[in-house]
């Protein structure tokens, strides 16, 4: 197969800005509950919206193979359409549940009442979380340590008057202000996704330890309200027998055939965000909120392992003129990632594709990347190289990035960031 090299020219891109483009425009990115807790990078909905709005059928099937906090299968499920989540991150998980939970008035007197009811249980639960003293003070520590005991052997008994699925969605609700007080009374800096300990961060925790039992309660009393709000103003939004997303986690989509993934047998719509190529190491960012999930220590390093861009991937023939012309101005410490990223990335989307229906789209959010000071073009490689494999270009749509979280003085390997992202739409032919 010929390299397909293209030229795209500027009919076939148009400058956009996606909060003003979709049916939800004058929403903010966070709206309603896809602003229920915080994940790096987070799809914004506005972009999954559009792709909706324009190309869902009744009755259409959206995958979302890289599902991160679930804006997908959220967005599907406001649209009245089905869904499939997957992601590395077993967060998800928990995510879904919560942003999808159907509105309740005793939601706010259940939460409330087990938060205080937990401050006095008698037993802890201690995550498998090496050196865990060394993210908290002791005194928060032993409330955290007492309220997750409450919520894994006393929290399910309150939940008997409710039926099964209403049980999994109070579940991930407090699961949820229990992840959130975890972070917000560590050690770790609130501006930054992966674990680091702040001087700021552990001056202001010290001023809680005057009297952490009411800071607890305090904190925990304003998610709660928060989370409520958020779950009112989306239950105006979500029909009344919405679909709710199938969600599977963790999954390794570059897994041979051998463990036995179930991919899905009928796809109409794929909208995905892949991996940033540099700067975002998923689970090292949630190992916090792992740990607490009852993750083991070594099930969570062997997650990391299974990461894009850095797990060995299958080696795919590129169809790229600016692959193989970067590739050799590419300085060895960084070329394996570079050639994993994309070899990762086209193993799954060629196994898309096969499942994809006739006249299918493949709509892909992705952003421009730096590797030892070059700029690496990565929407145009995925264009040339999906060119080749009987797709066709339905539109591309470039948007500014409005807020970008950079860290500076840190070994960031994309220090300028991200200025803007393409939304490559694709037609199977």
């Amino acid at each position: 197969m010929k390299s397909s090299t293209i030229k795209l020219t500027k009919h076939k891109i148009k400058h956009v800005n996606f909060r003003d483009l979709s049916s939800i425009s004058g929403f903010s990115t966070d709206y309603g509950t896809h602003g229920i807790y915080y994940f790096p990078a987070r799809f914004i909905p506005h972009v999954v919206r559009y792709v909706l709005d324009k190309y869902c059928k009744d009755g259409c099937i959206v995958f979302d193979p890289f599902a991160g906090s679930g804006t997908v299968g959220v967005e599907a499920s406001l649209c009245k359409a089905r869904s499939i989540l997957w992601d590395l991150t077993p967060l998800i998980k928990v995510l879904i549940l919560a942003k999808l939970a159907p509105f309740d008035k005793n939601y706010l007197k259940i939460l409330e009442e087990c938060i205080l009811s937990s401050m006095e249980y008698p037993d802890t639960f201690c995550p498998d979380w090496p050196n865990i003293e060394d993210w908290y003070p002791s005194d928060l520590l032993y409330i955290l340590k007492k309220a997750w005991a409450y919520y894994y052997n006393e929290f399910p008994d309150k939940l008997e008057k409710f039926d099964f699925q209403k049980q999994k969605h109070i579940s991930s609700l407090y699961a949820v202000v229990l992840l959130y007080l975890s972070r917000r009374l560590s050690y770790t800096d609130d501006s930054i996704p992966k674990l680091y300990r702040s001087k700021i961060k552990k001056m202001k925790i010290n001023k809680y330890l005057n009297n952490p039992r009411k800071i607890f309660r305090s904190i925990a009393k304003r998610k709660i309200k928060d989370i409520i709000e958020r779950i009112r103003i989306m239950s105006k939004f979500l029909p009344k027998n919405n679909h709710l997303p199938n969600v599977d986690a963790p999954v390794d989509a570059l897994a041979p055939s051998y463990w036995h993934i179930s991919w899905p047998k009928k796809i109409d719509i794929v909208v995905t965000s892949p991996p940033y190529l540099t700067a975002h190491e998923y689970i090292r960012s949630v190992k916090l909120e792992l740990y607490w999930l009852k993750f083991r220590h070594t099930t969570i390093r062997k997650l990391r392992k299974y990461e894009i861009p850095y797990r060995n991937a299958p080696n795919v023939n590129i169809n790229s003129k600016l692959y193989q012309k970067i590739e050799k101005k590419l300085c060895n410490k960084r070329l394996i990632y570079f050639k994993n990223y994309f070899n990762s990335l086209f193993t799954i989307f060629r196994k898309i594709i096969r499942r994809l229906s006739p006249d299918g789209i493949l709509a892909i959010f992705a952003g421009n990347s730096t590797l030892c000071g070059l700029e690496i073009p990565i929407p145009l490689i995925i264009v040339e190289h999906l060119l080749s494999l009987d797709l066709k270009i339905e539109e591309i749509l470039v948007d500014k990035i409005k807020r970008r979280k950079i860290f500076k003085g840190r070994n960031n390997l994309n220090p300028e960031g991200i200025i803007d992202e393409s939304l490559i739409i694709m037609r199977k032919s």
